[in-house]
């Protein structure tokens, strides 16, 4: 840690949200060059305000080369990107970017406090907090943040963000899909795909696109989730899109609203895979349950 050591608090209790805080995590590391971005784990809490979903909460620290007015501006448009709507104070909402710490700056504004003004009494913001900078003090009055935690009811441990899907068999061919819910479910699948088309590490998050299916009734799990896969090839296909990562906004039965991050497929700087259009799958399979969440397993073909 140095004295430019800042960290932004992440919650989302709206579509895919671990789809989300990984959106987000990609999103920030990008727009702040933060080559070695830190995430703490993630827990589930429940909601302040009005009744709403739980939050998943989680926080990344980087060294900041700016001001704390400049990286409230990013945050504001990362949060837009992943489809922020302000609608109500303490209402639902895709994505929330808090500046939470700095190592050494302090101010009192009206668009901007940091400390966050409800640091001290939330264990949703000291919790990731405290996982990235186990020393943090209050640069306002030095009082170490581990003290006030201390005061607070204790609470489970987080867990970690990772990802959603794995590859398996001949070529890595086969894929297996393990999410909490069908929102989280989708973008991983959707990521598999452009995993399969392009190296994801390869790829940086400079563009969106925005991607929706409707839904008619009576479709069965595995029909829509083929018709979703089939839906995400064409589009990164028809468009040459090298893809970075998916954030599921909004997952209902007539609807699905995903974004998806990249930017325009380079032969030359890209690693590129596998052509994917028309999508072509067998043995595809979902499982729900309360003892799997949602599991999906397909294979491409070829």
């Amino acid at each position: 840690m140095s004295g430019s050591t800042l960290v932004i608090g992440v919650g989302t209790n709206l579509g895919g949200r671990r789809s989300i805080l990984r959106a987000a995590r990609d999103l920030v590391a990008a727009r702040f060059g933060a080559s070695d971005l830190r995430v703490a784990p993630v827990w589930e809490t429940p909601p302040m305000g009005p009744p709403q979903p739980d939050y998943l909460n989680t926080a990344f620290a980087l060294e900041l080369d700016g001001t704390l007015a400049s990286a409230l501006e990013q945050c504001i448009d990362i949060e837009r990107s992943l489809g922020r709507e302000r609608r109500e104070r303490w209402g639902a909402r895709t994505l929330d970017l808090d500046l939470l710490w700095h190592a050494r700056e302090h101010c009192h504004g009206p668009s901007l406090t940091i400390p966050h003004e409800g640091l001290r009494g939330r264990t949703f913001a000291l919790d990731p907090l405290l996982a990235l900078v186990p020393s943090a003090v209050d640069p306002t009055d030095g009082t170490l943040l581990s003290a006030v935690r201390a005061t607070l009811p204790a609470g489970r441990a987080g867990t970690a963000l990772g990802d959603d899907f794995e590859t398996h068999g001949t070529g890595d061919r086969g894929v297996v899909v393990r999410a909490d819910d069908r929102a989280d479910g989708y973008a991983a699948a959707a990521e598999a795909i452009g995993a399969r088309m392009v190296a994801p590490r390869s790829v940086h998050p400079r563009a969106s696109l925005l991607l929706e299916q409707h839904w008619t009734d009576r479709v069965t799990e595995e029909a829509r989730l083929g018709t979703w896969l089939a839906a995400v090839s064409a589009r990164l296909d028809d468009v040459r899109f090298a893809l970075r990562r998916v954030a599921v906004l909004v997952d209902s039965p007539g609807l699905t609203r995903a974004v998806l991050l990249g930017e325009h497929r380079d032969e030359n700087r890209h690693e590129i895979r596998e052509y994917l259009c028309p999508f072509a799958h067998s043995r595809l399979e979902v499982e729900t349950g309360a003892r799997c969440g949602w599991t999906a397993r397909f294979a491409f073909d070829g």
